[in-house]
């Protein structure tokens, strides 16, 4: 009887202690994050959508809503700079010293401008004017990497800018059977003199960066849901998710000859976010999972499940940063942001927003997130 009363009195402790720990795990967890600051940034228009950059202990903010791109420090929140850029920038990019930024007449939308400021003088280094060939709205975007400035014109066709004057350097256009435009801006290779574009025609195309010549093209072979998701380039990689009706197929591409290297299947529905970090592919889908995939050979790693409509993955440290936007009833949408380990896909902690979540940086091991309710959060 003694011996039946010690063995559960040891069962139960066992129990207690297992309970215990998995109570200080979760309490460890939680008290990994860190709200460094909180700022509201309303009143200087940044609400609803935003552009973040991180450049070393600055972050550069702008929104289509407000008037400024913001200049703030990244340890303390506080904005030490503000130039005025004007409403309306629909596309921006960043580079080591110089923001180009697309505007449109409201009044006139065949009247599109880019811009590019200094942001280490304040001064206008150029502006170019854009026009448009028709009496429609046309998306535009750019993404400049050094040395030139991709502009996506909507209209089947993109042009690479001087980026010292603005001045154009060359074109490519595509014939499309339908109606559609190019709504995505190309994406630029780093580490090789190629641009990877991908249209409504299912193709993706790479270009000579100095003469927009083709080098080669690969078609992602999807009628329905044709122009591919998204395009992540790398210096030896293409990675290109396209959609098709039982989930995503993500193609790892040589970037010199367009070849397949690996191929991996997703499940979810379509908004796919992707990053990579040392040779890992971080790929998040809507109401799926986030999967981490070996770069060299499109193993899969680990996967972390997602609910609603992750987006904006970025990559710092150990950690992978992410928001995450839930639809509800009634209005206005809400969301989260997460931090997740990128060795084996635990989840370090997460931070409940009162809006939808429009831009995410990380930098230092902090994530910098700009909400749709105009605040921005600096969470470690």
């Amino acid at each position: 009887m003694k011996r039946k009363s010690i063995y559960s009195l040891i069962i139960l402790v066992a129990l207690v202690a297992l309970g215990l720990s998995g109570f200080f795990n979760k309490d460890s967890s939680l008290s990994e994050r860190k709200v460094i600051w909180k700022h509201n940034l309303e009143t200087k228009g940044i609400i609803r959508s935003a552009n973040l950059y991180a450049k070393e202990d600055l972050i550069y903010v702008s929104s289509y809503y407000g008037p400024f791109l913001l200049e703030i420090d990244s340890s303390s929140g506080q904005i030490k700079r503000e130039f005025k850029v004007g409403e309306g920038i629909r596309s921006s990019d960043l580079t080591d010293k110089i923001f180009y930024y697309n505007t449109m007449d409201r009044y006139d939308i065949k009247n599109n401008y880019i811009h590019a400021l200094d942001i280490s003088t304040g001064v206008e280094k150029w502006t170019q004017k854009i026009e448009n060939p028709e009496e429609e709205y046309v998306p535009l975007s750019l993404k400049a990497d050094v040395g030139k400035v991709y502009l996506n014109e909507g209209f089947r066709k993109v042009h690479a800018l001087d980026s010292e004057n603005g001045k154009k350097l060359w074109s490519f256009g595509i014939e499309l059977s339908t109606e559609k435009v190019i709504n995505e801006s190309p994406l630029i290779s780093t580490g090789k003199s190629v641009v990877i574009l991908g249209f409504d025609d299912g193709i993706v195309y790479a270009l000579d960066s100095e003469s927009g010549k083709e080098l080669w093209k690969f078609d992602t072979d999807h009628p329905r849901h044709p122009r591919p998701e998204e395009i992540l380039v790398t210096n030896k990689i293409v990675y290109v998710a396209s959609y098709s009706t039982t989930g995503d197929t993500v193609y790892a591409l040589d970037t010199e000859t367009g070849q397949i290297e690996w191929q991996f299947s997703t499940d979810g529905n379509p908004n796919t976010s992707m990053t990579s970090h040392e040779d890992i592919l971080f790929v998040a889908k809507a109401h799926g999972y986030l999967h981490a995939v070996d770069g060299r050979s499109g193993k899969e790693l680990w996967k972390f499940k997602t609910d609603d409509f992750p987006s904006n993955l970025v990559v710092s440290g150990n950690r992978i940063y992410f928001g995450k936007t839930e639809y509800r009833e009634p209005f206005p949408a809400g969301g989260h942001i997460y931090a997740v380990d990128t060795k084996n896909g635990r989840q370090i902690w997460d931070y409940e927003t009162q809006g939808t979540i429009s831009g995410v940086v990380a930098t230092n091991g902090i994530g910098y997130f700009s909400i749709g309710n105009g605040e921005m959060i600096a969470v470690k």
